[in-house]
């Protein structure tokens, strides 16, 4: 199957505009972006991306998809109906039947399903990260109000791995119930490599967008972290995106989010780049224990891990002094307090 999809894939390169109108769809659905779609009939929503190869095309409303995908869809048919279709078109004959395959477990097959379902989420978010603009390129963007009013605009200085989206679709239960614009962080590998991407909807005012989970991971965010800044001698990790720009807000430092305590917990001592001598460690003070927990965790690992390879590596380990703070709030209420200490003096 593996074989014969690959051999459709190369004879409709270029060409997926005419299959399409086979199937009756109309060309106009694919002359410029921003076209009636032939699935869901939006009048605006659609788009197929001519330059890109397989027949890329999104709507806002139906989602991504290929050439084949967007065969299925609007036939319904099934993959084998579709893929055989596909080779009549294009003059392909049929390969000899494949032998007998071996037959999976339940498990093997969920396994299986799982990786496939996780690389689509990647090429998704690979897709969504490249359509997206650099955060100098939107100055009006909500996120400047939303990065003024959690006092973190001076982060912003040197800050990497964040993009932004005027309108970005928000799903939920198996449709889009808005658009928002839209922030991006984005969790990469070791080698750079995006692995999901961590999404935050917002208002026109700037505040959090008027849905049940305005953030939302597009993916598993395992093997990733949001290096939003260059490491030095000196590197913060923190859970949270906010917590760590927050962090740099106050000290100065790289910091780096690892999005969840799990995250931060998982982080080994071979992800900590070799000119790092110092972690500084800024966990959550959760009234349940939990990011204090992943927080001298990681820090009793690394200890541990330093010593047993010989790596000179200092760490220290920062909680909020009030219950229920993450180093946000603490950054909040220190720029109120001085606020009230202004007005004071003036008075």
């Amino acid at each position: 199957m593996k074989d014969r999809l690959e051999r459709v894939k190369r004879a409709a390169e270029g060409r997926w505009p005419e299959l399409w109108a086979s199937y009756g769809m109309a060309p106009g659905h694919f002359e410029k972006p921003n076209r009636p779609c032939p699935l869901c009939g939006g009048r605006d929503r659609f788009t197929y991306f001519s330059k890109e190869p397989g027949g890329r095309w999104y709507c806002r409303a139906c989602g991504w998809g290929d050439g084949i995908d967007l065969v299925m869809r609007a036939t319904n048919r099934t993959f084998p109906e579709t893929l055989e279709s596909l080779e009549e078109r294009l003059g392909l004959s049929r390969p000899a039947p494949a032998p007998e395959k071996k037959t999976f477990t339940p498990e093997e097959k969920e396994a299986y399903a799982q990786k496939m379902r996780e690389l689509r989420r990647r090429e998704t978010a690979e897709e969504l990260w490249e359509e997206a603009e650099e955060l100098g390129d939107l100055p009006d963007h909500p996120v400047q109000k939303y990065l003024h009013e959690r006092g973190l605009y001076p982060a912003i200085a040197g800050l990497r791995n964040v993009r932004v989206v005027e309108k970005l679709p928000y799903w939920e239960e198996g449709s889009v119930k808005g658009e928002y614009p839209g922030v991006l962080w984005a969790l990469t590998d070791d080698a750079g490599r995006i692995v999901t991407l961590h999404r935050l909807w917002l208002s026109e005012t700037g505040r959090k967008a008027p849905v049940s989970a305005p953030k939302k991971l597009l993916g598993s965010p395992e093997g990733g972290l949001v290096r939003l800044y260059e490491p030095g001698e000196t590197l913060a990790l923190t859970e949270g995106v906010e917590t760590a720009l927050a962090v740099r807000a106050m000290t100065g430092l790289p910091a780096w989010a690892c999005v969840s305590a799990a995250g931060l917990l998982s982080l080994t001592l071979d992800r900590i780049p070799a000119l790092v001598k110092t972690v500084e460690i800024y966990g959550d003070n959760d009234a349940g224990y939990v990011g204090q927990a992943a927080a001298y965790g990681l820090a009793a690992k690394l200890f541990r891990d330093a010593r047993a390879a010989g790596r000179e590596l200092a760490i220290r380990v920062r909680i909020p002094d009030k219950t229920g703070y993450d180093w946000n709030d603490v950054l909040l209420r220190s720029l109120a307090n001085a606020k009230n200490g202004r007005k004071r003096t003036r008075s």
